[in-house]
This record gives structure tokens, C-alpha cells and sequence, in this order.
């Protein structure tokens, strides 16, 4: 089976992640991000009354997501696609009668060390960056053929780099000798653009960059984002959602759209509301729906978690229950 992905924050999601039902009580769960199925397992086997849907866009880890939930048999339906996507399709047929929603956000160690797809910098590998094989645009695309202006924002607004433009500029002119194949290519690219004392950090300069090509090659950001919206939608009064961001863009996103329905909620308003793009890049919430949040600080793992799983080190676990 290869390397295993080790779920994050086990135990705090098991102890946060309580819907207002009793434990016998959770018949529906929604893992929007299944992955190879640790946390899946996990809430199956704490609820014991629950069927669960787990929902992947990669084919080969859902696979694996299979084998390890074989043992819990009908109480587990898997599902290939965006998780945003399949969550509007369950609108019809699932409409307020879901007792859990759970996201972890992060990229599988699967796709990075097996996958062969470019995600991470320490490998030779082609640059793809794909969690669904199926999708059109790739990493090789946005490095070869963005422009220098499109590239250098979506360095600085995905990655948070500050040299972005140095970077972009090094790609541009670096792909006009010949096409930037690899992740390593990439990564020798952007050590060459940032300056001396930024290449020999804790963090490798090229962690950013990856990053945000990353996201524009999934979409992660406006996928999250509509998730949400559906999300409030599925789960019944007293219902929670709880998500696992590694990363302050997607952290940022969940904390203002809930803070939104919350605040609404408290101060009675009973239409939807219009966020404003410059100040929160929502778009739009729920109508006549509140949330409140059952954590007032983002879970955060715990020291020996840290030591032992280093990939754990930026999670944030953020919960709400529908009220």
C-alpha cells in the first residue's frame, strides 16, 4: 500500500466535531475529503449508528480509502469528484438531514511521495499537480504559459511570497530557453530568483511558489468556498462542520464566512447577504441559516503530534454547529 497518510489531529476531531444529536443518534456523515480514510474510520467507529460518504477526486486514493473502510461494509459509500460538486448534487436528495460534515484540507504525503505528479520540490518529476487526472490545466501549463503578470499574482495572492515578481520573472525568462519539465527545474528556478539569505531558511523558498501553483491548478480556493455554502444547506439544525486548513488563505475563507452567518444569525437578519469581494472574496452566504462556533480559537495540534508528524504543523481545526 506505500506510505500512509496519518490523519491530523485525530483526537481533537473526534472530541470537537459533536453535532448536538447524541452518539447513537448520527445516522449521516459527509467526509468531503476522504483521503485514504483516517479520519473516516475514525468517526465511523465513535458513531456507530452512521453511514458515512466519503467523496475524493482522485481515483487512486479512493482506492486505497476503499481497502482501509472495507471492514465498516454498506455503511460506507464512496464517491469520485470535487467534493464541491458532489455536495450541490446531495442538495436534492440529502437536504438538512446531515448530521457531519468534515473537510481536511490537505494534499495526501500519498501525492506527494507516490503520486509522481509534481507536488513536491525534493523530487524529479513531470509538473502536473493534478488531484483529478481528469483535469485539463496542469502544473507544466501555468509555468509555461501563463503570463509573467498572471503568474506573479497568483505567486503573491496564493503563495503569500513576497518575491513574487522575482520568481515570475525568472520563470519567463528562464521558459524562453527551453520548457520547465520538472519540479525540480521549478525549484532550481526559484532558488536562483530570491535572494541569498532567503534560500537557507527553515522553510524552502520554493514552498510558496508550489503552493500556489498548487492551488490554481485545483481551484482549492473557490472550491472551498462554494463547499461551504453548500455545506449549510445539507446539514440539519444542530448539525456540524468541521475543517482542517494548512494555510492561511484557506483558514482566513472559513473563519469570515461562518463569523458572517454568525453575526447574522445573532442580530436577527433573514436575508442573504452580499459580501464584499475586496474585504472578504465570499460572494455570497446562506439565507435564513446561523452557525455558531464551538471552538472561539482554531484547534491547533498538539506538541508531540508536531514532533512526530512535522506535515501537521500549520493545521488549524476550525468547528460550527448549525443553530
Amino acid at each position: 500500500m506505500g506510505t500512509v497518510h496519518r490523519p491530523v489531529m485525530l483526537d481533537e476531531v473526534l472530541e470537537y466535531v459533536t453535532p448536538a444529536a447524541g452518539v447513537d443518534d448520527v445516522s449521516l456523515i459527509i467526509d468531503a475529503t476522504v483521503g485514504e480514510g483516517g479520519h473516516a474510520g475514525a468517526l465511523l467507529e465513535r458513531y456507530g449508528n452512521a453511514s458515512l460518504v466519503g467523496i475524493d477526486a482522485d481515483g487512486e486514493i479512493l482506492e486505497r480509502a476503499a481497502v482501509n473502510l472495507q471492514r465498516f461494509g454498506h455503511r460506507v459509500r464512496l464517491v469520485r469528484g470535487w467534493y464541491d460538486k458532489v455536495l450541490k448534487k446531495m442538495i436534492a436528495e440529502q437536504r438538512e438531514s446531515v448530521d457531519i460534515i468534515f473537510l481536511d484540507l490537505g494534499v495526501s504525503m500519498f501525492h506527494f511521495i507516490e503520486s509522481g505528479r509534481g507536488f513536491s520540490f525534493k523530487r524529479e518529476e513531470k509538473l502536473d499537480m493534478r488531484l483529478d487526472l481528469e483535469s485539463k490545466l496542469t502544473a507544466y501549463e501555468v509555468v509555461n504559459r501563463y503570463s509573467q503578470s498572471e503568474l506573479e499574482r497568483l505567486i503573491r495572492e496564493y503563495g503569500e511570497e513576497r518575491f513574487a515578481r522575482r520568481i515570475a520573472e525568472r520563470i519567463v525568462r528562464e521558459r524562453e530557453k527551453r520548457n520547465i519539465e520538472t519540479s525540480k527545474d521549478l525549484e532550481e528556478i526559484v532558488w536562483r530568483a530570491v535572494p541569498k539569505n532567503y534560500r537557507y531558511r527553515r522553510i524552502n523558498p520554493s514552498t510558496k511558489t508550489f503552493q500556489a501553483i498548487r492551488i490554481e491548478v485545483n481551484d482549492e480556493l473557490e472550491r472551498l468556498k462554494r463547499a461551504l455554502y453548500y455545506s449549510g444547506l445539507l446539514l440539519k439544525k444542530g448539525g456540524v462542520i468541521g475543517v482542517i486548513s494548512f494555510h492561511s488563505l484557506e483558514d482566513r475563507i472559513v473563519k469570515r464566512y461562518f463569523k458572517t452567518l454568525e453575526d447574522a444569525f445573532l442580530s436577527g437578519v433573514e436575508k442573504p447577504i452580499l459580501l464584499n469581494r475586496e474585504t472578504s472574496g465570499i460572494g455570497y452566504v446562506n439565507e435564513n441559516i446561523g452557525f455558531e462556533a464551538l471552538v472561539k480559537k482554531p484547534v491547533v495540534p498538539k506538541h508531540d503530534e508536531v514532533e512526530s508528524n512535522p506535515a501537521s504543523r500549520s493545521a488549524k481545526l476550525r468547528v460550527y454547529r448549525k443553530v
